[in-house]
């Protein structure tokens, strides 16, 4: 066994180790969390208020009243259907406080619902259960549930949620947990990606040029004896016309005698 086999196996024990001692704080914060309870019932037991029996819904005194008992506090509780309680008052507020338990069986049952109430389908009978306490557990139609019922009165009305048999599994964002990055692999041979052809675009088109057109000159003599100087650029035609039939200066008019007067 090599260094790193040992290193693992050391880490492996410690967690087996961590793990037993985190089932064995759980047991005793189990039992702590019994003890606390039978001595608050004792202690409930001293103080002055109207005791009775859980139905179900209402807590009912020796003379037949009733007191509506809080659901989420008979859900959180557990109270079972002939459970003795107390109504105290705490503050100026009033409280029900749990003072004796009737023995319980545990048994598994099936969710349905008659007239819109939920109701436990099980080997001894159906039962209506807390609405509170399944809403609360997210149970749904056709799940399996672990009730309580009395062990000594199998025909009562009520059972008592305990779990869902198959809890279903909620997703929880910590938004201050760290964010796991992906890890990354890296291949031993570098590779080299080829480009991806760009489509072909349109050339843009060139500048038009314009040439500059050569003058054609002509030089030809008309019937009057001129010569025609034709320069052609493009559309525009230009004549010049030069007086090549008598190349003789203009003759000064004859003076009279008169004239030199």
């Amino acid at each position: 066994m090599n260094e790193s086999e040992i290193f693992n196996k050391r880490v492996e024990n410690i967690q087996k180790i961590l793990e037993e001692n985190y089932r064995n704080l759980d047991k005793i914060k189990e039992i702590l969390d019994t003890l606390g309870k039978e001595l608050k019932r004792d202690v409930y037991k001293n103080i002055e208020g109207i005791i009775g029996t859980f139905d179900g819904v209402h807590m009912t005194d020796s003379n037949g009243n009733k007191y509506d008992v809080p659901a989420n506090y008979a859900a959180k509780s557990r109270l079972v259907y002939g459970d003795t309680i107390k109504m105290i008052e705490d503050n100026g507020a009033t409280v029900f406080k749990q003072i004796q338990k009737v023995e319980r069986k545990k048994t598994e049952g099936v969710l349905s619902k008659k007239e819109g109430k939920w109701v436990v389908l099980t080997d001894t009978g159906s039962y209506r259960v807390s609405d509170v306490a399944i809403d609360f557990n997210q149970g749904q139609m056709n799940d399996e549930v672990i009730v309580f019922i009395p062990a000594a009165n199998l025909n009562a009305p009520y059972a008592t949620l305990d779990r869902l048999a198959k809890p279903r599994l909620t997703e929880h964002k910590d938004s201050s947990a760290p964010v796991k990055q992906p890890k990354q692999t890296y291949s031993s041979k570098t590779q080299i990606s080829t480009p991806t052809p760009v489509a072909n675009a349109p050339k843009p088109n060139p500048k038009p040029t314009v040439a500059t057109p050569k003058p054609i000159i002509s030089n030809s003599k008309s019937n009057t004896g001129k010569l025609d100087l034709t320069a052609n650029s493009g559309d525009a035609v230009t004549e010049i016309s030069l007086n090549g039939g008598n190349n003789s200066q203009p003759q000064n008019p004859s003076l009279d005698d008169d004239d030199l007067r």
